[in-house]
């Protein structure tokens, strides 16, 4: 069961505490300290990024991301004084399946980079267990879970008045998944999907000729593994050629921020959101105008004919294939 964050509270025992004060000041010196030195932009970027990373990672969390999302939750959590707070943790999200229309999404995110890679006929490797539980779930259904735990909540505003029930994470964590799904995703399935999609509906080069996506990749279950894959039959042939060297630092680079993602084998409890739903049943008209109950989707027809195309034309912009 999922708990809200306490202020200060940390993955992993450090020497030094979690100070939000501390955190933002950090950031704050660190930024004038590149605008000092004049730095170009993306030097700027650079070292920010890093700076982010170290600091997560420091406290427990794999990335920024993670790391600013429970700082504020901690914020939050804090300062809401009477007002009831509901905190929103989805899983991995995908495309929309049914509102404002099926498909629809913003940006390359999570799995899609699987997919995309998949599609460029460049996905020969696979670092992580192809078989663990992939729990993604379509963005309208969080945004549904989102506006019926809100009002869920607002009709009992008393029952966050008793400091006791603030601190019970029933009251207001919920994670929105699809691990209850009868028929669980996984990273296999959806390099499944992925070739099966670009074996019909081939990705266009910009030559103009479609891409042969090739053989399914060779999965490497730990990231020693993977890393005397690459040592071995690219860093060392490649060792006098600077630019491949380049390439090959900046794939390393990506698969050590996604490490903690591709190789986490885990399962979230959503005991809260399953009975969110079972009290939304008893209203049959609002249940389905406000759905999120995952155990309805059929995830190959998810995939080959809602969320791939929806990511080919609304994010990736291109025709859609012949």
């Amino acid at each position: 069961m999922e708990k809200p964050f306490k202020m200060g509270e940390t993955l992993k025992e450090t020497s030094e505490g979690l100070d939000i004060k501390a955190e933002v000041m950090l950031v704050n010196q660190r930024l004038k300290e590149l605008k000092d030195a004049q730095v170009s932009k993306k030097e700027e970027t650079d070292a920010m990024r890093e700076l982010g990373l170290q600091r997560a990672r420091l406290f427990g969390w794999p990335n920024t991301y993670a790391f600013t999302k429970a700082m504020g939750e901690m914020v939050i959590g804090h300062f809401k004084g009477n007002l009831p707070i509901v905190i929103i943790r989805p899983t991995v999200v995908t495309g929309t399946y049914r509102e404002p229309f099926p498909g629809w999404l913003e940006g390359v995110k999570a799995v899609d980079p699987i997919i995309v890679t998949c599609g460029r006929g460049k996905l020969s490797y696979f670092i992580g267990n192809l078989e663990s539980i992939l729990d993604v779930i379509p963005g309208d259904m969080v945004v549904n879970a989102a506006i019926v735990a809100m009002v869920g909540h607002a009709n009992h505003h008393n029952s966050f008045q008793n400091e006791d029930d603030v601190e019970d994470e029933e009251l207001n964590i919920y994670h929105v998944g699809s691990f209850t799904n009868r028929e669980a995703m996984s990273f296999a399935k959806v390099v499944d999907y992925a070739y099966h999609y670009f074996s019909k509906k081939p990705w266009i080069g910009r030559d103009g000729n479609s891409v042969t996506i090739g053989v399914k990749p060779v999965s490497f279950p730990t990231m020693a593994s993977f890393q005397k894959h690459i040592y071995t039959n690219y860093i060392l042939p490649m060792k006098e050629r600077k630019t491949s060297l380049v390439k090959i630092s900046f794939v390393k680079r990506l698969v050590e921020l996604y490490e903690p993602y591709l190789l986490f084998n885990g399962s979230f409890d959503d005991s809260t959101t399953e009975r969110l739903r079972m009290t939304m049943r008893a209203n049959e008209a609002e249940a389905e105008t406000f759905h999120f109950d995952p155990k309805c989707i059929n995830w190959e027809d998810y995939f080959m004919n809602i969320h791939i195309p929806g990511l080919v034309k609304y994010v990736l912009k291109l025709e859609a294939p012949k």
